[in-house]
C-alpha cells in the first residue's frame, strides 16, 4: 500500500475533531454513519459476498481478541 491506511486514519481522526466541535453531532452517530457510508460505497464496488467476507473476518478477529490486519489491497 502507498499510505492508503495511514490516509485513511488521518480523516477519520479528522472527521471525529471536525464532529466534536460541532455541538450538535455526536461521535458515536458520526463514526456508525461513517462505517454505513464506507460499507454502501463498497457495495457499490465490489459484490456483497466480498463485503461480508471481509466484515466475517474482522468480527472474526474481533470475537478471538486479536488485532486487525490490513491485507487487502496489498
Amino acid at each position: 500500500m502507498a499510505g492508503e491506511h495511514d490516509f485513511a486514519k488521518q480523516i477519520i481522526t479528522d472527521g471525529i475533531q471536525t464532529a466534536a466541535a460541532n455541538d450538535a453531532m455526536d461521535e458515536g452517530a458520526f463514526t456508525r454513519a461513517l462505517m454505513f457510508q464506507l460499507l454502501e460505497h463498497n457495495r457499490q464496488t465490489r459484490s456483497d459476498d466480498d463485503v461480508i467476507s471481509e466484515l466475517e473476518h474482522y468480527i472474526r478477529d474481533i470475537e478471538d481478541g486479536d488485532s486487525t490486519v490490513v491485507s487487502r489491497g496489498c
